[in-house]
């Protein structure tokens, strides 16, 4: 009897252990069995807990062998639910007891085998599209519109999430319908308006979700294959803007960096930032296009074989004028050929002479939108490539005209990468103060770097 009042005295630890209370049964079985006492107690101590307490079915199952008759417990039948409730649950996160967002998800699948119903009734679709894009947004949902919903309504759809920007959709989900569904012959009737209202969806995005700029430029890059570059206008004219507006410094940083990330799929589109206007000017070129086409110029302007490499050239400097941003891009496909360069023959190297002067004249001039962090190892290997070259013309009479050039860039590149420039001044001492022979003492830029070598050895010693 001891052994029922400890089961008695602790029936919450033994009702919540079912490996306990099981061998605790298997002790008390027997005993009931042979005395008479104990079988009483038991039924008595069973008909309470099953009457009063909520048991697992393995430990209801011993219970019921001391009182047989007693009812089977009541199992509350669960609500079956609307449509409409369901999708207002999804909205809301109120699931119902007894479901789970995955059953909703799946139950309204079952039922509808469009995802929009009553689309002619404005309030209906109104109320559906709140419920399937607001809030948190039903992703799974949108995930099967391309096979459960007609395009007459996928259009319609569109057509009201583009006729003005609703704060209360949420942007990731939007962007996801706009990406499953859009094709050209809805994209390209468009107007203005409506892609600068799609573009500040995708801002949105990606202001919010950091984590979603790829699916932001992804869609952008869809979008403008479908129809043409220039609907990057409109979408980089809102981009613009809220870059530059009075929202948290964060999101106004991932809206700039879309607008880089643009800017660097196409080339052609220039963005004024002080008017908040973009434009396409030039050749409608992508990225693809100038990426390839700088890695065809170059490779022709570093062949001594050929006979327009000079052509290649001049290309290349009308590149650095009209598209900075690809040169900047590809700066080091560019600056890797000036030590290779540096060890040809004589008679050869002079034959490529134009196109050293080049990249020369470019890290000059592109140096100004290089100062992040990330390009100083790049301009520092481009630094000593020039100086070995320099090496190598010393005695020439091109020496004092590329020493002049090579001056500039050593004070700008100190101005911008000063720890670097430092290191790169520290290593090449020797060859920048034969340079600086080759210079007339009287430029005040010879002076000055002349003054920060000296620095540097001060340093260093």
């Amino acid at each position: 009897m001891a052994v029922v009042e400890h089961l008695e005295g602790n029936l919450k630890f033994f009702l919540g252990d079912r490996e306990a209370f099981n061998l605790i049964f298997a002790v008390l079985g027997p005993c009931a069995k042979k005395f008479p006492s104990v079988k009483s107690r038991l039924s008595t101590f069973s008909a309470k807990v099953l009457k009063s307490a909520a048991t697992s079915p393995a430990i209801e199952g011993h219970l019921r062998q001391y009182v047989p008759n007693a009812p089977a417990p009541i199992t509350p039948t669960k609500k079956e639910l609307t449509e409409e409730e369901i999708l207002e649950a999804l909205y809301t996160k109120s699931i119902p007891s007894g479901y789970s967002r995955a059953l909703l998800i799946n139950k309204f699948l079952q039922r509808r085998m469009e995802i929009f119903t009553r689309v002619t009734e404005p309030a209906e679709l109104d109320s559906q599209m709140l419920a399937i894009f607001g809030g948190p947004g039903i992703e799974e949902l949108v995930a099967q519109m391309p096979q459960r919903t007609p395009l007459e309504t996928i259009e319609m759809v569109f057509f009201k999430l583009l006729s003005s920007f609703d704060s209360k959709y949420n942007p990731h989900t939007v962007c996801m319908f706009f990406s499953l569904n859009a094709i050209r012959e809805f994209s390209r009737v468009w107007s203005a308006q409506q892609w600068a209202v799609l573009a500040r969806y995708v801002v949105e995005m990606a202001m919010r979700e950091p984590q979603q700029m790829k699916m932001a430029v992804d869609l952008i890059e869809h979008l403008v294959d479908l129809t043409s570059v220039e609907v990057a206008v409109p979408i980089a004219e809102v981009i613009v803007t809220l870059a530059r507006s009075d929202l948290p410094v964060e999101q106004r940083k991932q809206a700039q960096n879309l607008l880089d990330e643009i800017q660097n799929k196409y080339p052609c589109l220039f963005v004024d930032k002080l008017a908040n206007r973009a434009s396409i000017q030039g050749i409608r070129w992508r990225q693809r296009d100038t990426d390839g086409l700088v890695t065809t110029l170059v490779a022709q302007a570093v062949d001594p074989t050929l006979t327009d490499s000079f052509g290649a050239v001049r290309t290349l400097t009308q590149l650095v004028e009209t598209y900075p941003r690809v040169m900047i891009r590809n700066y080091g496909t560019m600056a890797q050929q000036i030590p290779l360069l540096t060890r040809m023959p004589a008679a050869l190297r002079k034959e490529v002479m134009p196109f050293v002067m080049f990249v020369l004249d470019a890290t000059l001039k592109l140096l100004s939108s290089m100062r992040e962090p990330s390009y100083c190892y790049t301009l520092g290997d481009a630094v000593h490539a020039f100086l070995s070259f320099f090496e190598t013309i010393s005695n020439s009479e091109a020496a004092a005209h590329f020493g002049e050039i090579m001056l500039s860039l050593c004070l700008r590149f100190f101005s911008a990468h000063t720890e670097t420039a430092r290191e790169v001044f520290n290593d090449r001492s020797d060859t920048l103060e034969s340079m600086l022979q080759k210079i007339s003492p009287n430029n005040p830029n010879a002076k000055m770097l002349q003054d920060i070598l000296k620095e540097v050895e001060v340093e260093v010693s």
